[in-house]
């Protein structure tokens, strides 16, 4: 009579491999901590080891309850434990679930983004390294402790403590082989002062003693920053006259725009500290646009121009900023100027003219944080500045006059003196409108109440200041001056009446622009158009025969300076008016 024998399976083989392995960490517990616990699984004896030896590394107990890390800020305590467990079978790739387990450990941790992607991809390279390492059924401990310090001296930084357990184990039964890769971390996050915080107050100190001392200060003592603003504006006072020829705070200086339009006056001060050490590119410009452009009233409201102009400031700024923070160390405050005017080209904007003064100051520390040397570099940065209009520049004036008096049916004599971009648009709309109406045999209306909800209307203005404007600049002028910068939102956008009529302007516009017309300078050009095509409704079914008439009255306006260094501007000038009616083919008045 012969015996029978069952086949060993791999799952058996890997329930004997973690009791084997459930047996050495209770040893292991008791040999190297002199505990015992009361656990039944495999996990409850992992999760001891790595709390054990947190405790051992760190000197405080991971335990929610008892989490106290020494170096916690005192003023605003936040801990976050964290925990994550994790087997996976030698079948799996490694690395994937290496990756998906940090996630995971990590994923309820309220830190800002950047933080936790950062501290995730420490804690893989650490686990990485371990996981790799080969099996020999031994529990074995490592450790990450990281700082993630930020930028703003005024948030605190956070300290990343974790234990990590860690084996590569085999078992083979009767040829049968099974092999486990355990992770168990146990981790805290919590916040500590950052060192650029804990430097900034000694910094400080040195950075009032020093403005106490400088020329024309009389703010004593310098205790705090309103005490240092006071002191940098006494400071700076004098120097931005001597500069500019006029006074911050006084009477308007003599170049600046006087008229009914209440033209740009505005100012814009701040204070900052930064630690150079962290600081990147986009965190200075986003800085720059946040505190010290948000001072500047310099109203835009989606003018293609005016934006460039805006955008020119602020980049004019940051690079005064990123010179500074290239620098050697100051030993007390100094200061850099702007002093430029910017748009002296466009027809559409009058200039705008940047003063300012920037005392800064800068120094460097050397701290201790938690057992580690590091060094910062702050600066300390005062930003006051003036923006306003200026008259318009000779030349783009006489290039107006030029444009105006060339616009055929524009009385001469009735063009003023002093000409503004809005009266040329005037002009050029006027004469565009005269061949709209001879050409079509009706009056292209000029007010909302002239204007019927069954016809759709566009109407405007372009100006650029160059010739044979680039596609990506008509279709950003088009984009703002007729559908405004949500037009893809816009109802009609969803049956494609929009999109088709936006595509059309743009193909026209680079034709008329482009060389494929022949244009004397300063001299203005009619062509209307008339597209005839159907179109389907709102319902997707309703057919309507369409009619888009257009004109388009443009011109190449130049002008060359004489005796101002031969200075020559081209602008390429452009009036549009379209009108679209829709009739269903059975005559009903359905909407479009």
């Amino acid at each position: 009579m012969g015996g029978s024998c069952s086949k060993v399976t791999k799952q058996q083989v890997t329930d004997d491999l973690e009791s084997q392995l459930r047996t050495a960490a209770s040893v292991q517990l008791q040999r190297d901590f002199g505990q015992k616990i009361n656990g039944s699984s495999l996990q409850d004896y992992t999760q001891a080891l790595g709390e054990a030896y947190f405790k051992q590394k760190f000197g405080y107990d991971w335990d929610a309850n008892n989490c106290k890390p020494p170096n916690v800020e005192q003023t605003d305590p936040r801990v976050f434990p964290a925990v994550d467990y994790c087997i996976v079978d030698g079948d799996h790739d490694l690395t994937e679930a290496v990756a998906k387990y940090v996630t995971n450990g990590l994923s309820n941790v309220h830190l800002e983004d950047w933080m936790r992607d950062k501290a995730a991809s420490d804690l893989s390279a650490v686990i990485g390294k371990y996981a790799n390492y080969p099996c020999d059924n031994e529990w074995h401990y490592g450790s990450c402790s990281e700082t993630y310090d930020s930028t703003n001296s005024a948030i605190d930084s956070y300290q990343f403590d974790v234990s990590l357990i860690y084996t590569n184990a085999t078992r083979t039964e009767s040829a049968v082989e099974a092999t486990l890769h355990i992770l168990f971390f146990v981790g805290v996050y919590y916040t500590v002062q950052s060192p650029a915080a804990l430097t900034l107050g000694k910094l400080k100190g040195d950075a009032y003693d020093a403005a106490r001392v400088l020329p024309n200060v009389t703010q004593n003592p310098v205790n705090n920053d309103i005490d240092l603003k006071n002191a940098l504006q006494q400071y700076g006072g004098p120097i931005f006259k001597t500069e500019f020829g006029y006074d911050y705070q006084g009477a308007k200086p003599s170049d600046a725009a006087t008229d009914e339009k209440e033209p740009i006056y505005t100012r814009s001060q701040d204070l900052a500290y930064m630690n150079t050490r962290t600081l990147n590119d986009g965190q200075v410009e986003a800085y720059v646009k946040l505190h010290v452009m948000d001072g500047f009233n310099i109203p835009v409201s989606g003018d293609t121009d005016g934006q460039k102009i805006v955008d020119a400031i602020q980049a004019e700024i940051v690079a005064q900023y990123k010179a500074i923070f290239g620098k050697p160390q100051s030993g007390g405050w100094k200061y850099v100027k702007i002093n430029i005017t910017f748009g002296l080209s466009l027809l559409s904007w009058r200039p705008v003219r940047l003063t300012a003064i920037i005392p800064y100051y800068s120094a460097s520390k050397s701290i201790s944080v938690n057992g580690q040397t590091k060094d910062v570099d702050m600066i300390f940065i005062y930003f006051f500045g003036l923006a306003y209009e200026l008259e318009p520049d000779p030349i783009v004036q006489d290039l107006m006059q030029t444009l105006a008096k060339n616009i055929p049916g524009i009385t001469t004599s009735a063009i003023p003196p002093t000409l503004n971009a809005d009266e040329l648009q005037g002009y050029a709309r006027t004469f565009n409108v005269s061949k709209f109406d001879h050409k079509f045999g009706f009056h292209f209306p000029d007010t909302d109440a002239e204007k019927s909800d069954k016809i759709k209307y566009w109407d405007a203005v372009f100006e650029f200041d160059s010739y044979n404007p680039s596609l990506a600049d008509i279709k950003d002028k088009v984009t703002h001056q007729i559908f405004g910068p949500d037009f893809t939102t816009d109802e009609q956008i969803k049956h494609g009446l929009q999109k088709t009529v936006f595509d059309w302007i743009v193909d026209d516009f680079a034709d008329f622009s482009g060389t494929s017309y022949a244009k004397d300078d300063n001299q203005w050009y009619n062509i209307p158009k008339q597209n005839n095509f159907t179109y389907k409704g709102k319902d997707g079914t309703t057919t309507f025969d369409m009619q888009a008439k257009t004109s388009w009255a443009y011109a190449n306006g130049t002008i060359t300076e004489d005796g101002r260094g031969g200075r020559t501007l081209q602008h390429f000038y452009l009036s549009f008016l379209m009108y679209i009616t829709a009739e269903k083919e059975d005559d009903s008045d359905d909407d479009v």
